[in-house]
């Protein structure tokens, strides 16, 4: 499965992450925050698993980083999932 198709299938299920990339069969899932409004790593992979019922949680989590204009969702606070889906 493509990362296109996989963002497909979880826009499908009103979950839209900010970054989607799959590298070595193990896909990442990032949506950036400045303001986290009561949401964890935990609201996310629960998005995640409700999109994508088959999928494997690897690891998750939250990066604080100081902010910069202008760069990368990886580069900025985020939330991430790391998940794989087995074929």
């Amino acid at each position: 499965m493509t990362a296109s198709e996989v963002k497909i299938k979880l826009m499908n299920a009103n979950v839209y992450p900010d970054t989607l990339s799959k590298s070595g069969g193990i896909f990442t899932y990032r949506v950036g925050f400045f303001y986290t409004h009561g949401q964890t790593a935990g609201t996310h992979v629960a998005r995640v698993k409700n999109a994508l019922p088959d999928a494997i949680i690897l690891d998750s989590g939250e990066m604080w980083k100081p902010f910069r204009g202008g760069a990368s969702v990886a580069q900025s606070s985020h939330w991430y999932v790391k998940f794989r889906i087995e074929e």
